[in-house]
């Protein structure tokens, strides 16, 4: 019997779409597109333990649990309950979010990319900073801080760069706020009315390094495609918002970079990651982050030959080697 692929998302995914049409057009597989989110109306999860009976009845299918060969978490929502009573939503949004989890607790036999504790773990940049530095990767000079606020009125603040430690998708509406929401340029404007905040919030700094171009690694498996990118305003902090206007071009990396990539994602539990990394002007390689649901399908508009979207769907399909 072939293994269903089943795909964790959400219900606007235009990669997942792209992947998904891949393996149709190939006939790599059975896809199962699973949102999470409308499981309070759309879908019916059945347990039974004497069994070990697991079903999932969805729009389309019934499938059991042990059906399943790959699973790919793509930024899946959990519920969310609209109720006259507040107390009632939290608890049946609390109650929903631990069946899915439990869910997918159920599909321990299945080749994830990846499970979302290890996603979880390796999501948290403090951690992702110290496992990268104890792998030799060269990681900026990194200063986080809440309340100690001479540890940053002694820096100069142009030399550093200000991101979150979380990314929000949240709004904010006043714009000195707004900027901590983005990885931007740090500045003396922004320090002051940091420091003049009633209630502060932990900030976290990283020393500028003067770039020669960027780097996107994307690994899948054992399978690592490097990609350069070249942008023609080389002061640009965060090249996503000019990605149209840069160039991208298949690269090479070194070996002793491309094993300290296989052991990050090893010690994190990952089959899937996608690492930026700053190249200076001494061809220094600069580790910056990895995000374990990193998009990867712009790569492939912009580089035909990296070939993504391909080697996803042969992974899910189970037609190349997993690294854990």
């Amino acid at each position: 019997m072939c293994k269903i692929i089943l795909v964790l998302t959400n219900f606007f995914d235009p990669t997942s779409d792209l992947v998904i049409k891949r393996i149709d057009e190939r006939g790599l597989g059975k896809v199962v597109r699973f949102h999470p989110e409308e499981i309070v109306n759309n879908n019916n999860v059945y347990v039974r333990n004497k069994d070990d009976c697991v079903r999932i009845i969805t729009s389309k299918l019934s499938f059991s649990a042990k059906d399943v060969g790959s699973v790919w978490y793509r930024r899946p929502s959990f519920p969310k309950i609209k109720s006259k009573e507040e107390e009632v939503s939290r608890y049946e949004e609390l109650e929903f979010r631990a069946l899915v989890e439990g869910l997918y607790g159920t599909l321990d036999n299945a080749r994830w990319y990846s499970d979302d504790y290890s996603m979880q773990r390796a999501s948290n940049k403090l951690h992702q900073i110290r496992v990268a530095s104890r792998l030799g990767f060269n990681v900026p000079q990194t200063i986080i801080c809440h309340n100690d606020l001479e540890v940053i009125k002694n820096i100069n603040p142009s030399d550093y760069i200000v991101k979150p430690l979380n990314p929000s998708n949240c709004v904010a509406k006043n714009s000195d706020f707004q900027a901590c929401l983005n990885t931007i340029a740090f500045s003396k404007e922004l320090l002051d009315w940091y420091v003049n905040l009633e209630q502060k919030f932990p900030i976290f700094l990283q020393k500028k390094i003067i770039k020669k171009k960027e780097l996107r690694v994307t690994v899948i498996g054992k399978n690592i495609v490097a990609v350069a990118i070249d942008t023609k305003n080389v002061e640009a902090i965060d090249t996503r918002a000019s990605w149209e206007n840069s160039e991208h071009y298949l690269t090479d990396i070194s070996d002793d970079l491309k094993d300290k990539i296989l052991s990050f994602q090893k010690y994190f539990n990952l089959n899937y990651g996608a690492f930026d990394f700053i190249v200076d002007n001494d061809n220094v390689c600069w580790f910056l982050e990895c995000n374990p649901a990193g998009q990867f399908a712009w790569i492939d508009f912009k580089v035909e030959e990296a070939g993504l979207v391909d080697l996803m769907a042969e992974h899910l399909a189970l037609k190349r080697e997993a690294l854990v």
